[in-house]
């Protein structure tokens, strides 16, 4: 969704807007129900569906993770519960 949404020319606030609107939702849904119960490869799954849009969102100038999470005032999903 949001690749299609980059090339049509969406803007990057607006991408970070539409992940926090109706993607993060979705991933976090019911999470203090299941969060300890997942293993470190569903934590790192997790992380990686963040890590690709927040790549979507901020190329060509995404750099690294860390530095994503600082821009676009998000938390690693993991470390939400």
């Amino acid at each position: 969704m949001l690749g299609k949404l980059k090339s049509l020319g969406m803007l990057a606030d607006k991408l970070n807007g539409m992940h926090l609107i109706f993607i993060l939702p979705k991933l976090m849904y019911a999470s203090p129900a299941w969060s300890s119960s997942l293993s470190s490869t569903q934590q790192q799954q997790l992380d990686n569906m963040q890590k690709e849009a927040s790549r979507v969102i901020l190329s060509p100038a995404y750099t690294n993770y860390n530095d994503a999470l600082t821009i676009l005032s998000l938390l690693k999903l993991s470390a939400r519960h």
